[in-house]
């Protein structure tokens, strides 16, 4: 039986992001073909300047060492100008490829002009052979063999790899053919003719998977650049409307505040897995309140507001007040007003808050006659009986925000309580003002100014605090503050979020696209590094010239990622050991036994390589790409693991790439086994006796110099090693074989065909493996370059996904503080569209719960603080089943709801999914069960009660100068049918409406302290459940005449006093 160590899975998704048809795929999945065909041109014009460049040097230098160094001038002046003419010719046929939209609307030129580039120097390279074969006996080497090849698969702008093959082919074959006419047939030579066969197949292998990897590298690196634009342009949105909420609950003093201690405490609760984050402990002591002077408060009330909630439909309503808290916050927006929130009918900012303004009065009051207009202007349009009461006064107040749950913005003081009682006091239609706005108002000119009503005149509070009142008469002619639609269409929000950023998105992509950058090889750019200049490109600046990140932090990072391409590399190491060894065989005149059980293992290394790398991608054809269910075994499970060491271990890529590069030459140190003085003999023997030996007693030095130039490309083309060791590795291998050139096989290397006429031939040998070593320097460089930004777009990328991630967390928090949790879903998808939200509910209890004896005071506002924290803990008790939501906090007033639960909710603008209970459950609920919120209403009631009271001994004789023994409670509960809703789009805001909320508020203001004061309704339901409810009688109702209403049994413990129910709880709660 084999053990379970033996099984493993085929992990092949990493691997398959690499495949070309998988990037390709993913190209046209994004729908950005064209996009990168665009950015693939601009990447070829680079390749095409940097090969400007480098062909004129090779052209200038190699002209150069002919002249200076061939002993007989009158052969060389026409080489001279062939290498000139045609490189002149081959610049002028390229720079077609510069004229951006010609190649944009013909992309054939780019090949055509590649392909007569090439052919342009093979002809002048054959040419110039022929030429000096034909007229002069001299049998000249090709110089530009190797070169052309490397040019065509790495520097010039053919976008297909099969137009490149075929050309390289096309190039390959006209080189065999000269040398097969010229050299190899008329002498009999066969084992070079083989062999230069073989070394170009290697070129050609060589190059085509060059050419494959480099392309994988740079389409990932545009598919990487396409999710890195498109996570920024979602963070950035995500901010926006981060901010937006922020806005909607806190100024921005508060707001940057609060929003950098929500992040602060979601990377501490991440950093701590074992303890996560609590909603709820995000804002835990995380604001303070200061006080604000000089500011002017705002309070307006709807009249008939009540009748309002009570006629209109559930949309209509919701609808109406949306639309009419939308002018007003657009309208507070024009003139600079800080909104705090609305109670129902009530909406109250404030002037000057936010910075300081001397036209803080002059602003509220204009403000105040554009509410009037604008709901003059509902009234008309949707034939309504309403209108405006606004009280405004100036004075210093305090500010900020109390608790942690449901967070809002909210203001206290004696200024702010003389704001509230002007309003109540003032006339509909009217701003009522006080002497302090009016000494203030500046603008008193343009309005038309009246003594303040005589209920103002014989109010209590404004007696005694001798408050002077005027009235602010509406004037006929005002602006028309409806009709500006560029700033109305401003509130509209779905511009700032991600569900509308599509048209956004695609054009800023494009525009990221045309910026994406490439490796510039232009002397300015070299001066500046030399120089040390700063560069303006962000990627340039982040690394040296020799391409390694300035920040160890990245640069160690980059070279530990996995190698997933090796098995390309590996399969063209194989190609070039096998083309080596067969070069190696066919040129040598004896070959040992030694040797080719040498060679034998050096290419049975490279093959076991070779499986090892592509074992897993066979069994992916075989098996999971046709998800074949496959039990594999032990060995394979040890290729597997093997295969990926390989891939994550740079310490193992490091020794297979020393170790590949040593096998090398070692195939190298037995090719060019050799015995001068047996060279030599034979040359002299050769001259005297004028004759040719069929074969050379040593090596053939133009195949070993080939040999060496794939040698060089190998070093250069293995990925995820240190640019620096591989140039140094390709720089040494250089070095050691112009060493053997100059010094140890000089006689062999001079005596071979040269290039040119009377050109020493240790010169051309030298020359064609430095422009080599140059070439794949340049190319290598650039793939490098690549690499490195395609990895610092992936580091920034998941930096930004993280903040995406934090700043999403924190928008969930704030959401989940101003929005029952049930909605901030359905906000989320619906703010986009602008819709509205609204629900209808058969049965809530609402609970108004106001606490007394707080003086106005930053001390007392502190201890509010505690308080009200401590009772929104209570509201995790609260969770299990009827979940007690805190609706908001109107100055001492907590306000809460319970039975918001969108299972029972009869009505709602969008269908949303059923949350924690099940349909089967829901059933079983019957209309009598749903009564049970209240119940549960009033067992929080007691819980705040009983919460104040051990407030009252914690800080009673701790806090000094604070007392609260004589602090009370007092609270009103009243259930029935409401209506929720979020009004305002730009700055949300959920609220509930309804005559339950109404007579809530009006028996905790008619009740009294340290009572619970409920409805007849109300009352009959809780005495059903046990609870005894005493009547109190008949009290007077605003809006509503005489109405029965009762306390709840309380004793002195905070117990509800029991008596016998008539029936059971049927869930616990």
């Amino acid at each position: 039986m084999p053990s379970s160590r033996s099984k493993c899975d085929l992990k092949y998704f990493e691997d398959i992001v690499w495949e070309p048809k998988y990037l390709k795929k993913k190209c046209k999945e994004l729908g950005v073909d064209g996009e990168f065909n665009a950015y693939q041109i601009r990447l070829f014009r680079s390749y095409v300047r940097v090969f400007f460049m480098f062909h004129i040097t090779v052209t200038i230098i190699h002209c150069l060492l002919v002249i200076l160094l061939s002993e007989h001038k009158k052969y060389i002046f026409y080489d001279v100008g062939i290498y000139s003419v045609s490189c002149l010719i081959l610049l002028l046929i390229l720079s077609i490829n510069f004229r951006k939209k010609i190649i944009e609307k013909y992309t054939w030129i780019m090949f055509v002009s590649s392909a007569l580039a090439s052919l342009t120097l093979v002809c002048a390279d054959l040419t110039q052979c022929l030429f000096h074969y034909y007229y002069h006996d001299w049998l000249c080497g090709s110089f530009y063999d190797t070169y052309i090849l490397f040019m065509i698969y790495t520097f010039l702008p053919i976008k297909s790899l099969s137009a490149a093959f075929v050309l390289a082919l096309v190039v390959s074959s006209a080189y065999i053919m000269y040398f097969m006419q010229i050299v190899y047939l008329p002498k009999g030579i066969y084992a070079s003719m083989s062999s230069d066969i073989a070394l170009h197949l290697c070129l050609n292998v060589v190059g085509i998977l060059y050419r494959t990897v480099n392309d994988m590298i740079v389409r990932s690196s545009f598919i990487d650049r396409h999710q890195f634009i498109k996570e920024e342009i979602s963070l950035r949105n995500a901010q926006r409307q981060e901010k937006i909420l922020l806005d909607s609950i806190l100024p921005s003093t508060f707001s940057e505040l609060l929003q950098k201690d929500i992040k602060k405490k979601i990377i501490q609760s991440q950093r701590l897995a074992s303890t996560p984050m609590q909603i709820s402990n995000a804002f835990r002591r995380s604001m303070a309140i200061q006080i604000h002077s000089d500011v002017s408060i705002l309070y307006a009330d709807v009249v008939n507001y009540t009748h309002l909630t009570t006629t209109l439909t559930v949309e209509k309503l919701v609808t109406t007040l949306h639309d009419l808290y939308a002018r007003f916050d657009l309208a507070a927006q024009h003139y600079r007003v800080q909104r705090i929130k609305f109670l129902g009918d009530c909406y109250y900012c404030v002037a000057g808050l936010t910075d300081p303004d001397p036209d803080h009065a002059n602003n509220a009051v204009a403000l105040g006659i554009a509410m009037i207009a604008h709901i003059q202007e509902v009234r008309a349009s949707q034939n309504l009986d309403i209108n405006m009461r606004i009280g405004i006064h100036s004075g210093t107040l305090y500010a900020g925000v109390i608790g942690e749950s449901k967070l809002q913005f909210d203001v206290w003081g004696p200024d702010v309580t003389i704001a509230n009682v002007l309003e109540s006091t003032g006339v509909p239609g009217a701003v009522h003002i006080s002497e302090a706005v009016l000494r203030n108002l500046t603008a008193r000119n343009e309005y038309t100014i009246e003594r303040g009503p005589e209920r103002a005149q014989r109010d209590s509070l404004l007696l005694k605090n001798r408050i002077v009142t005027y009235l602010i008469v509406f004037p006929h002619n005002v602006p028309d503050f409806s009709t500006d639609d560029q700033m109305f269409s401003s509130s509209q929000p779905s511009s700032n979020l991600p569900h509308g950023v599509t048209a956004e998105f695609n054009e800023e992509l494009r525009e990221e696209y045309r910026k994406m950058p490439v490796m510039k090889y232009l002397p300015s750019i070299l001066w500046k590094f030399w120089c040390q200049e700063p560069s303006k490109d962000p990627l340039n600046s982040q690394m040296d010239i020799c391409l390694t990140f300035y920040d160890t932090d990245l640069e160690k990072p980059y070279l530990g990622q996995s190698d997933f391409l090796s098995r390309y590399y590996f399969i063209m190491a194989w190609s070039v050991g096998a083309g080596s060894i067969y070069i190696q065989i066919m040129n040598s005149e004896n070959i040992e036994l030694w040797c080719l059980v040498v060679d034998s293992l050096m290419l049975v290394f490279l093959t076991v390589m070779v499986f090892i790398l592509w074992y897993k991608k066979i069994c992916w054809i075989l098996y999971g790409k046709k998800n074949k269910p496959h039990t594999y075994n032990r060995l394979s499970c040890l290729i597997f693991r093997i295969h990926e060491k390989i891939q994550e271990s740079l310490t193992i890529r490091i020794c297979t790439f020393l170790l590949v590069i040593s096998l090398y030459w070692i195939i190298m140190g037995i090719s060019t086994r050799c015995s001068q003085a047996k060279f030599i003999l034979a040359y002299i023997e050769e001259r005297i006796y004028h004759y040719e030996a069929n074969q050379s007693p040593c090596f053939a030095p133009w195949e070993t110099t080939s040999m060496l130039a794939l040698m060089t490309c190998m070093a250069f083309t293995f990925s995820h090693i240190p640019f620096m060791l591989k140039t140094i590795v390709a720089f040494i291998q250089v070095l050691i074989y112009n060493i053997l050139i100059f010094l140890q096989f000089d006689f062999v290397f001079h005596h071979s065909i040269t290039s040119n006429p009377y050109f020493p031939s240790e010169y051309s040998h030298a020359f064609v493996v430095i422009i080599t070593f140059v070439t794949m320097y340049l190319k290598a460089k650039q793939t490098e370059f690549c690499k490195r930004v395609n990895f610092s777009w992936r580091v920034e990328l998941e930096k930004k996904r993280y903040d995406a991630s934090i700043t999403n967390s924190s928008i969930t928090i704030l959401l989940n503080n101003i929005l029952p949790s049930h909605v901030v879903d359905i906000y989320l998808n619906s703010l986009a569209k602008n819709e509205l939200y609204y629900e209808n509910y058969k049965m809530v209890s609402v609970m108004f719960a106001m606490l007394s004896n707080f003086e106005m005071n930053l001390s007392s506002l502190r201890i509010l603080n505690e308080v009200i924290t401590q009772f929104d803990l209570l509201l995790l008790h609260y969770k299990k089943h009827y979940v007690v939501e805190k609706i908001k906090i109107a100055n001492y007033t907590y306000i809460a709801a319970c039975g918001l639960d969108v299972n029972f909710a009869g009505s709602t603008s969008k269908p949303l999914k059923l949350g924690s209970m099940k349909e089967e459950r829901l059933e079983l609920v019957s209309k009598e069960d749903h009564e049970e919120v209240v119940f549960v209403m009033a067992s929080f009631a007691l819980d705040l009660m009983r919460t104040l009271a051990s407030c009252n001994k914690a800080y009673n004789g701790i806090v000094q100068g604070y007392n609260l023994s004589d602090g009370m409670i007092t609270i009103g509960i009243s259930s029935g049918e409401i209506m929720a809703g979020i009004v305002g789009a730009s700055k949300p805001h959920y609220d509930i409406w309804g005559d339950p909320v109404n007579m809530a508020a009006r028996m905790e203001t008619t009740g009294q302290s340290g009572h619970i004061h409920v409805t007849e309704e109300s009352a009959n339901i809780l005495e059903s459940y046990g609870i005894q409810a005493n009547y109190r009688g008949q009290t007077f109702v605003k809006g509503r005449g005489f109405l029965p209403t009762y306390f709840l049994g309380i004793d002195k413990d905070h117990n509800f006093i029991t008596k016998r129910g008539t029936r059971q709880l049927s869930l616990a709660v």
